[in-house]
This record gives C-alpha cells, structure tokens and sequence, in this order.
C-alpha cells in the first residue's frame, strides 16, 4: 500500500489511531483522514486503544483527553 513517488519508490502510508468514546467524532475525523490518503483505525476505549497499539504499531495516536483528565495521561504511559 503506498504512493510510487517520482524516484520509483514507494511512498509508505501513515497508520493512524482515532481514539475517542463519541462515535460521530471518530467518524469525522476518519472520513477526513482516509481522504487524505492516510490508513486508518479507531477505538471507542482506552483499553481497546491499548489492544490496537499493540497489535497494529500505529505511527501516530490521536487521543481525545477532554474527558479522561489523568487517565487519558496514564492511557499514553502505557
């Protein structure tokens, strides 16, 4: 999966994890990201999200800390 650039090489695509408990935000944000080529996975948990890193090594995690306070912080620890 990927992107050929102009070199010939291959343009490896982002793996992205939407972490948050509102469904319609994790959709959004999804659309929006697959749009833009990205490689997308969401969870509706903390300890879902725990699973996926694990399993899926995603680059990057976007966590909604708006509601956890100190447990989004400690979910980012683990």
């Amino acid at each position: 999966m990927g992107e050929m650039l102009s070199s010939g090489r291959q343009m490896r695509v982002l793996k992205i994890l939407i972490v948050d408990e509102d469904a319609h935000a994790r959709r959004a944000l999804r659309s929006a990201l697959v749009s833009q080529g990205f490689d997308v996975r969401d969870a509706a948990t903390r300890e879902e999200a725990i699973q996926q890193v694990r399993s899926e090594s995603p680059d990057i995690v976007l966590l909604d800390l708006g509601n956890g306070g100190n447990t989004s912080l400690e979910t980012c620890r683990r």
